[in-house]
């Protein structure tokens, strides 16, 4: 259930805030560098905040650097930061909420900030993704929880404006880690909208502040040394970067040259703060996080059952046989095709086809104590889908689009590959349509499967399933 859903707010479209799962985190996270462009009244102050946070941060930790007592203490918790299940982002599967960021955390970041005190890149700290560049356990995601955790009084007076423009009702609770203060972090009553799942405040963000993946990544900033135009400079970042640029190796440059290496990410970070960074694709969800997973989990949410009474290969064929079936009926129905579909009716990858249907095979296996394994490594490469109820009994599925370069191949050769590596009868191929030429393909795969010798063909079944959004409503509207 989305948040708009819950509290019946119209015009989601047209809102520049984030419309949250309720049930589960949606694993996007507020990336600095977005803070730090935006425009919005309420978070003018915001990267101002977040540069003074880390600036007395470090100070501390200097202070406290090979230490115990007071400094130390005082250090530690300041970088107690909580995780906020406010927002309703970061990597948790089910339900709101992961590891947690208490004491140990804090020590991390403390050590984290050693380290780069003694590589001397302190002049980076406020940028917090060169923390992931250099420390390992420190990814987009912690960093999400910090600038958070530092600027929820914003996000609150974000999220109080947005309740009254909708009339959305709120509860007043106590807000954890609300400014860092005379030493401790501050608690407060404040008014914010209640989760009615999980009965939890909730805090929107705006969409522009949230990405999948950080904006300063070790792989990007590789990509900028390539790009330089410089003879003179290009050859001292390749006198001091190897290919492959990794995190062990960037810390080995600045240890060995660490000016040079310190004027490099000066210039990385000057070019990448005057493009204008962008903020996740909600409308496309490339990444499938969003509308993807949240229209796939109302469809999952309607699946028949399908009991699987006898513990027989038999019946583990027939069950097979129904999920695909369940998926076919699903694709080819107004509420699942446009999964396989961009909201311009552009087709979607094979990464999209494959997570619709473990969404399904998933959880019907789940009802039958069967197990489903994705991408098992067998043979010369991976096949998509393997089914199983012990060791004997076990199906392969392999599944390809009808516009893939490889679909002939994967039928004659890699399928029948992959079950003879793990020494397995019986497979099957399922093609998906997505485009008006589709058919023209899949007739000629019909026709080189008849060709086949009789062993393979009694071995393989091929299930077609036609997603072709040309003769159905625009997956725009149904939307």
């Amino acid at each position: 259930m989305l948040f708009s859903e819950a509290f019946k707010v119209k015009n989601i479209p047209n809102c520049n805030w984030f419309d949250p799962v309720l049930e589960a985190d949606t694993p996007l996270f507020i990336d600095p560098m977005l803070v730090f462009q935006n425009e919005l009244d309420e978070f003018k102050n915001s990267k101002k905040k977040i540069l003074i946070f880390f600036q007395e941060a470090f100070e501390k930790v200097a202070l406290a650097k090979g230490k115990l007592g007071k400094e130390r203490d005082l250090a530690l918790m300041m970088l107690r930061f909580k995780e906020p299940g406010e927002n309703c982002l970061g990597y948790t599967n089910y339900g709101s909420r992961g590891s947690g960021m208490g004491p140990f955390f804090a020590i991390q970041i403390f050590n984290a900030i050693v380290d780069f005190l003694e590589l001397g890149l302190e002049e980076f700290s406020g940028y917090l993704s060169t923390f992931q560049m250099f420390v390992e356990g420190i990814g987009p995601d912690r960093i999400s929880d910090m600038i958070t955790n530092i600027i929820k009084e914003d996000l609150i007076t974000y999220t109080s404006k947005i309740c009254k423009e909708n009339k959305i009702p709120t509860k007043r609770v106590i807000v954890n880690n609300l400014g860092f203060q005379q030493g401790m972090w501050m608690r407060k009553k404040i008014d914010l909208p209640m989760n009615p799942i999980t009965k939890k405040p909730i805090l929107l963000v705006p969409k522009d502040f949230l990405r999948a993946s950080s904006y300063l990544e070790i792989e990007d900033f590789e990509f900028y040394l390539s790009q330089i135009e410089n003879d003179e400079l290009r050859n001292q970042a390749t006198r001091l970067f190897t290919s492959e640029l990794n995190r062990k190796k960037l810390v080995d440059a600045v240890r060995q040259d660490p000016e040079t290496v310190k004027s490099f990410l000066r210039e990385y970070i000057k070019i990448r703060e005057k493009e204008k960074a962008n903020a996740y694709d909600f409308l496309n969800d490339p990444s499938l996080v969003y509308w993807f997973k949240e229209r796939l989990n109302k469809i999952l949410l309607k699946l028949p059952k399908i009991p699987v009474k006898e513990n027989t290969k038999k019946s583990l064929m027939e069950f097979v046989e129904k999920v695909l079936s369940q998926f076919k009926k699903c694709v080819e129905s107004n509420e699942g095709y446009i999964l396989l579909f961009n909201d311009d009716n552009q087709p979607r990858g094979e990464r999209a086809a494959q997570t619709f249907f473990l969404g399904i095979a998933d959880t019907l296996c789940k009802e039958n104590d069967i197990d489903i394994s994705s991408e098992s490594k067998t043979g010369r490469g991976p096949v998509d889908f393997k089914f199983s109820k012990g060791y004997v009994k076990r199906i392969l599925v392999e599944l390809k689009l009808a516009r893939s370069s490889q679909i002939y191949q994967g039928l004659e050769k890699q399928l029948p590959t992959y079950m003879k590596s793990d020494e397995i009868d019986l497979g099957y191929y399922v093609v998906i349509k997505q485009l008006g030429g589709d058919n023209a393909r899949v007739i000629r795969l019909e026709d080189r499967y008849k060709k086949m010798s009789d062993a393979n063909k009694k071995k393989i079944n091929i299930k077609i399933i036609d997603a072709y959004v040309g003769t159905k409503t625009s997956a725009s509207k149904v939307r």
